[in-house]
């Protein structure tokens, strides 16, 4: 069910017209079909990506049983900047209308991300550093440079300096039996890049550390992207020096192994690169190296080879040793058959099986894969989802700019805290026509008012799930209309058409 009313223009909301009197037809115009709408596994990903981070402080319901150094893969920090660039992909790709859904939720993973959860391999090390609760200013580029990413994406989604202010970025180290007392240190999104910047030149260019010695060549992906966006923003030029410098320096070193991999990594005391240990990390590197895109896209087959196996309408994540089996027996054997190829290879490898635990190995007897650590569920699938095919490059190449974020029209006053899921959100610049659609996840019916604003002056239908509903007229650039719903567990779709 729909409510019109009338608004003053004063009062720049809406000026509904309900007269018969008007020249908008009883249905959508022909070629206004409502634009692809987020799936309910989409709209799931971000209502889970929602509950995780709404979470009080300190809590990390879902997100596995790491030790409180988080060291590993699925730490926090990955699965949290995975869920921004989740997010990040949905609007900027899906649903660019649909701002007032998406800012709070990306505010809400930064300061999940400055929460104190950071601590922290140098195979020549004589003696014990000493440590430092800094978690900017050295060697720990998997934290800063992806921190680095958010807030310029966040700048660029939503023309907002939030993070450019002066503590808009602080960490408190407050220890309470231990140390010299409390410490604290400050960024913003330029001392953070300035930072990151400093670290790679005393590196050479090759990089920052990861850890102690290592630089890996995935984390340093994800500055350099953001380095690009801060450039678009601020009219600066500095992504196009530190990469020339970045790819010279590993032109020397050699980026890509004898196995057809990226490397891992390289060490810097030892002057050596680290050749790949499984497919992980290289690719993650490739996927998101929007720098280098095409190459990464040849490149995908060849590195993928042995270790994806498609069977029936499922892939499977073959383990190292048979990937490597698989590899191997091919390039021996290039007409023998795929899956005599895969048989041969199990059996090569069988004799690895026994050393793993039952509980340890996310193997079935099918070879199926059967485990989802809480890297991969949380955010990984839901970026997998959320992104379209070359995501990170199109951003590379075409960042919004301050201008046309100041221009884009978008809908206002629709949060996911009143259990209200947006699944479409999208301005056509040609038609003149705003899409929308809403709902409820919990299948209740709720109320909700969305606010399109930034639309272009003119005289607008508006149709609720198909029919004609009033008439609004936009006097001047800036003035919004606003549109009252019941929303409940079946679709509710908006379509705003401006007068030819």
């Amino acid at each position: 069910m729909s409510q019109t009313q009338t608004q003053s223009v004063s009062e720049a909301r809406i000026l509904l017209n309900q007269s018969n009197n008007t020249a908008f037809p009883p249905r959508p115009p022909s070629g206004y079909a409502h634009p692809p709408k987020l799936t309910r596994e989409q709209a799931g990903h971000i209502r889970h990506i929602h509950n995780i981070v709404s979470q009080v402080d300190g809590e990390w319901r879902f997100m596995g049983t790491q030790e409180p150094g988080q060291e590993w893969l699925d730490a926090y920090r990955y699965q949290l900047v995975t869920m921004a660039y989740a997010i990040a992909a949905a609007q900027y790709h899906r649903m660019p209308a649909a701002r007032s859904i998406f800012k709070p939720l990306m505010e809400r993973i930064i300061h999940k991300m400055l929460r104190r959860e950071w601590s922290f391999v140098d195979p020549d090390l004589k003696e014990l550093r000493k440590p430092w609760a800094n978690p900017i200013c050295k060697e720990n580029i998997m934290y800063s440079g992806n921190l680095l990413l958010m807030t310029p994406l966040y700048a660029m989604l939503y023309d907002d300096e939030r993070y450019e202010q002066d503590d808009s970025l602080v960490f408190n180290w407050n220890p309470v039996y231990w140390g010299f007392g409390a410490e604290r240190f400050s960024y913003n999104r330029s001392t953070l890049q300035e930072a990151i910047l400093k670290e790679m030149e005393a590196n050479g260019w090759i990089g920052v550390c990861c850890e102690p010695n290592m630089v890996f060549i995935a984390c340093n992906q994800f500055p350099l992207t953001a380095m690009r966006i801060n450039d678009v923003r601020n009219g600066t030029h500095v992504a196009d020096d530190v990469l020339a410098k970045y790819k010279a320096a590993w032109q020397k070193k050699g980026m890509m192994g004898k196995d057809g991999l990226l490397r891992d990594a390289y060490r810097i005391k030892q002057d050596s690169p680290v050749d790949a240990f499984d497919i992980g990390f290289p690719a993650w590197a490739a996927a998101h190296m929007a720098w280098n895109n095409e190459q990464m896209e040849d490149l995908y087959p060849k590195m993928a080879h042995g270790y994806l196996t498609k069977i029936g309408d499922r892939i499977n994540i073959n383990p190292d040793p048979v990937a490597r089996a698989i590899r191997k027996l091919t390039s021996e054997n290039p007409s023998m058959d795929a899956d005599e190829i895969h048989a041969k290879a199990r059996d090569l490898t069988a004799q690895y099986a026994p050393r793993y635990s039952a509980f340890m190995h996310p193997y079935d007897e099918n070879d199926n894969h059967v485990y989802v650590e809480p890297f991969t569920g949380n955010a990984g699938i839901a970026y997998a989802r959320l992104t379209v095919k070359r995501g990170q490059a199109t951003m590379w190449d075409k960042p919004w700019t301050k201008e046309q974020v100041r221009s884009m029209p978008w809908i206002d006053g629709v949060g996911l805290d009143g259990g209200v899921d947006t699944l479409a959100g999208r301005w056509d610049e040609e038609k003149g026509a705003m899409f929308a659609s809403f709902r409820t996840w919990h299948e209740r019916t709720v109320s909700i008012r969305p606010v399109f604003k930034l639309l272009r002056a003119g005289r607008y239908g508006v149709y609720i799930n198909g029919s004609f509903s009033g008439e609004a007229v936009v006097g001047a650039f800036g003035e919004n209309v606003a549109v009252d719903l019941e929303v409940a567990g079946c679709e509710s779709e908006v379509v705003l058409v401006r007068a030819k």
